[in-house]
């Protein structure tokens, strides 16, 4: 007896729940299906198709569905599921839009339409979505999966940890859960979670490249160097077409002081990754060339790790600092979305920036030119970010020194961001992506650090705040570099100039010490440098990062005019551009008593 379309169409709906998909595809052909016309039916084999990522087919059957029932959530569902195509998601998304519309409590229409978001890169949709389909479905540890993913994206580490976490206690057997956990844990400094998630991972599945990778990327981060070294070994070994081991392990090996090790690791990125122009390709060739001076000029060397061990102790690791500036400037990167930028040490307000280290050094390269007269060779100077700590995000004389619209005192702003954010998103910003590996792997690469600034008084320095024992060792440190640039000849000292200007920008006269500043220092390799030719004379930066993800608190100056209004525009804006936000940013208007 012929069974009835009924029939027919639960049969098939049993084989789909119990994933037998090959076995609906078999089964059936075109004069099969147009003898029983029914859309619920088009829609599953659609769904199988689908399934088996046959997706021509898919679609065929489901817009057959469409037509045979336009009222049938299950077929826009399917003609949703058939447009996994990056050149069909925004269709897809309509689909799944049109399947809720018919029929709200439809979690898999709300989890692909959060899968097209995601794979659009657009997060916030994404996560919103993903959320929609957890409400419905709460057991599925997929949606949690990439709902935490699209909050990591969004920088929000700490809602993606909760979400994870969610997803591990659902299935606590996936290796790619804790790895991907242990990077939001590795953004947040969070060292001993994220290791100890890594190891899970590891343990999960001892062939897991991603958990190698991490754990020497860990290593790095804790200064343990011959154990990051072994770590990207054992990842080089499961995945050797993975390039940036060999940058990391080369990297580690730089520190540790095996540095032809390193020159031979850095050579093979090179070579491998082939003609790029990313900012690790830029940052590996600049390796080889300071490493190979390390390895001919002892005494190089020996000032480069004064400078670092000069750098440790100015390291600056509170999580909230502040950056005073105007209010055209906080409109353009709040309200404007323009980038936070950093200027060429060369263009800094005070003259005297960068010189007290070079006075106290009696440090000086100079150039006889043809009529035995004294010329400046110019010299490329870093890229400074100034800032205070954020108990003075309020002050009075910070104010009236930086706080200024229009050279107006007090008619600026202050904006308090997080540090460790600030640098995760600067880093990430800098990765070179691998589009297949990004949710598997933490890329980062320490290489924007904070640090105080010391003031000096006569040949002695003073770190604010600092205990008796940290201000000795800096002083010692400091008479060390002096006695080593001292028996320096003149071409050696040239040769050391771009070593003494990574630290040049640190220390300013005593005079300034009430101000507790903290700096950012970069380099400048690996970023763009843009010229604004519309100043006299044109100014030399480099654009970072959006703003807004790293905010912690925005205060307003005592003078600025219709100050809630102001308030107002950042908050909603702010909300629009980050509704995922952990947490909310705080707003203050001064009430100092500026006269």
């Amino acid at each position: 007896m012929e069974r009835s379309t009924e029939q027919f169409v639960k049969e098939i709906k049993s084989l789909f729940e119990r994933g037998k998909f090959v076995t609906i595809i078999n089964r059936l052909d075109d004069d099969a299906l147009l003898s029983y016309n029914d859309a619920e039916l088009y829609a599953l084999v659609s769904r199988a198709y689908s399934k088996k990522k046959i997706y021509d087919k898919a679609f065929k059957y489901a817009d057959v569905a469409t037509k045979l029932n336009p009222m049938s959530a299950l077929a826009f569902l399917a003609r949703g599921d058939a447009q996994d195509n990056e050149n069909q998601y925004e269709s897809g998304i309509a689909d799944y839009e049109t399947a809720v519309s018919l029929d709200s409590n439809l979690w898999e229409a709300w989890a692909g339409m959060g899968y097209y978001h995601y794979q659009l890169e657009e997060y916030a949709e994404a996560s919103m979505k993903f959320t929609s389909a957890i409400r419905l479905k709460k057991d599925v540890a997929w949606l949690y999966n990439y709902k935490a993913a699209s909050q990591y994206e969004l920088k929000n580490y700490r809602g993606a940890i909760r979400t994870y976490s969610s997803a591990i206690a659902i299935d606590d057997q996936n290796p790619e859960l804790f790895v991907s956990r242990g990077n939001a844990y590795l953004r947040l400094q969070d060292l001993s979670k994220a290791e100890k998630d890594y190891n899970k991972a590891m343990e999960l599945d001892p062939e897991d490249f991603a958990s190698y990778y991490n754990l020497g990327l860990l290593s790095r981060r804790l200064k343990k160097y011959s154990e990051a070294i072994d770590y990207f070994t054992k990842a080089l070994k499961l995945d050797s077409t993975y390039l940036d081991s060999y940058y990391f392990r080369a990297s580690s090996h730089r520190q540790f002081g095996n540095y032809r090790e390193a020159i031979k690791d850095y050579e093979r990125y090179l070579k491998l990754i082939g003609n790029s122009s990313s900012s690790r390709v830029i940052l590996a060739r600049t390796a080889i060339t300071d490493l190979k001076k390390k390895i001919e000029n002892e005494w190089y060397d020996e000032i480069d790790k004064t400078i670092k061990s000069i750098q440790e102790i100015l390291l600056f690791e509170e999580n909230c600092l502040t950056h005073f500036t105007s209010l055209s400037a906080s409109r353009a990167m709040i309200l404007e979305e323009s980038l936070f930028r950093l200027s060429e040490g060369n263009f800094l307000n005070d003259t005297s920036e960068g010189r007290e280290l070079f006075k106290y050094l009696s440090y000086s390269v100079v150039k006889y030119v043809d009529d035995d007269t004294i010329a400046k060779t110019y010299v490329e100077r870093p890229f400074i970010g100034s800032f205070v700590a954020d108990t003075k995000h309020d002050d009075l004389t910070l104010w009236r020194m930086y706080g200024k619209e229009a050279l107006t005192e007090a008619k600026g702003c202050a904006l308090t961001i997080k540090r460790q954010e600030f640098i995760s998103n600067l880093e990430a910003s800098l990765d070179f992506e691998d589009k297949n590996r990004k949710q598997d792997i933490s890329q980062q690469n320490d290489r924007f650090t904070f640090y105080k600034v010391a003031y000096r008084d006569h040949d002695s320095f003073k770190i604010p705040g600092a205990s008796t024992v940290q201000n000795e060792r800096l002083n010692n440190l400091m008479e060390s570099l002096k006695n080593q640039v001292d028996v320096l000849t003149s071409k050696q000292k040239d040769k050391i100039t771009k070593l003494l200007n990574d630290i040049a920008y640190l220390f300013k006269i005593a005079d300034y010490q009430y101000e507790n500043e903290v700096r950012l220092v970069v380099n400048g390799i690996g970023f763009k440098k843009t010229i604004d030719s519309g100043v006299t004379p044109p100014r030399v930066f480099i654009k970072m990062i959006s703003i807004i993800p790293v905010l912690h608190k925005i205060t307003l100056g005592p003078k600025v005019e219709r100050a809630d209004e102001w308030a107002a525009a950042f908050n909603y804006k702010i909300n629009e551009l980050s509704p995922d936000r952990d947490q909310k940013i705080e707003i203050v208007i001064s009430r100092l008593p500026f006269k």
